[in-house]
């Protein structure tokens, strides 16, 4: 859709449209060493005295850490030019559209014009994702089809290669793609098991409240930095004193994921109150 109106429309003169893994970049300069540009981006946008430019930022949500903070810059410098010769066409799922906003304040951008798109069917998905290895048959699965028509978590388990990971599982439901997106949350590192215990006391006290919202005060003193983690990682918002995840999935997964740990210890706790 975003390609259609940037390209085939012929708006657009010059396109700078980057992906989160290229933006992964220390500084602007370091980002232009592995480009081969003499000139930073920033500097070339200043400078180009061209019109009919535009600054794709496509799929807000997998822009964390550096990439995050290199956008930040890009979009001060469009801003700074006034929006004479480049114009903004940022994109991101409905539920995050509050965080996208920040981020364009953030930047010094507040007149923003909103386009809703439809959500694209079964067949539009399928053409999407054709070439990654063992998408297809998820996606024909009647019962992965709500939760991987949310596009939303469709993200997650592209970004966190679920197809290819259970390419050899003869049957695969709806807990084992959590499962393995929860696994990308966690990640591989000796701070697993922390963020792991953490995601899950988050999602115990957001079901206690019915803001949904935890407050901050809640988060054990040790375990803010990881909190911040989160939050620049883009899997909660924090809007001090508020804590809250990023999707309202994410707080039903972490229930799931106690109740799962808790096994039949779990069970029997629901037995004896149902007596």
């Amino acid at each position: 859709m975003v390609s259609e109106l940037v390209v085939a429309t012929g708006v657009f003169a010059r396109t700078i449209w980057l992906s989160a893994e290229q933006l992964s970049k220390t500084s602007q300069m370091e980002l232009a060493t592995a480009f081969g540009l003499g000139h930073s981006i920033p500097e070339l946008i200043a400078k180009s005295g061209t019109h009919g430019g535009v600054l794709v930022v496509d799929g807000f949500e997998r822009f964390e850490g550096e990439a995050r903070r290199r956008v930040v810059e890009l979009l001060r410098t469009v801003k700074d030019e006034g929006f004479i010769g480049w114009k903004v066409i940022l994109t991101c799922q409905p539920q995050s559209l509050d965080a996208a906003h920040n981020l364009l304040v953030e930047a010094g951008i507040t007149d923003v014009q909103k386009i809703d798109f439809e959500k694209p069917d079964l067949q539009e998905i399928l053409q999407a994702v054709e070439s990654v290895p063992g998408m297809r048959p998820l996606l024909l699965r009647a019962e992965l089809q709500p939760i991987l028509r949310n596009l939303m978590v469709l993200d997650w388990v592209l970004r966190a290669d679920v197809a290819q990971r259970l390419s050899n599982s003869q049957w695969v439901g709806v807990t084992d793609l959590i499962d393995r997106i929860w696994e990308r949350w966690t990640g591989q590192s000796i701070k697993s098991l922390a963020r792991d215990s953490l995601l899950r006391t988050l999602g115990q006290r957001e079901g206690e409240r019915l803001s949904g919202a935890v407050h901050v005060d809640a988060i054990p003193g040790g375990e803010l930095e990881l909190l911040g983690e989160f939050a620049q990682e883009g899997l909660v918002r924090l809007n001090p004193p508020s804590v809250q995840f990023g999707h309202d999935l994410m707080g039903d997964w972490a229930r799931y994921r106690i109740l799962k740990f808790a096994g039949n210890d779990a069970t029997s706790g629901a037995r004896k109150r149902t007596r």
